[in-house]
């Protein structure tokens, strides 16, 4: 995994350098959001892999960790946005 790490961020910021498109709103909420909640996502996993007794997997298994980590991460930081446009969109109703 370290191996690609240079190369991927590498690419990355040039893919960032170079997309002038301006700002999107919800990409930035977005990333604010995953950064907020990964860490608590990151306990979770570890607080119900050892209730479930399958922290063998979840825990020392780092790949599915990470991959764990990621996606809810991902699903519930948008599930927020989701949320939070249906209560504006109400109250503006």
């Amino acid at each position: 995994m370290y191996l690609f790490l240079v190369p991927v961020m590498y690419y990355l910021f040039s893919l960032i350098i170079y997309n002038t498109n301006g700002s999107n709103k919800k990409l930035r909420s977005l990333a604010t959001i995953i950064y907020i909640i990964h860490p608590l996502v990151i306990i979770g996993i570890r607080f119900i892999g050892g209730i479930l007794n399958i922290d063998d997997i979840v825990v020392y298994n780092n790949l599915i960790h990470y991959i764990l980590v990621c996606l809810i991460s991902l699903l519930c930081s948008y599930l927020f946005i989701k949320i939070l446009e249906l209560i504006k969109s109400k109250k503006s109703s």
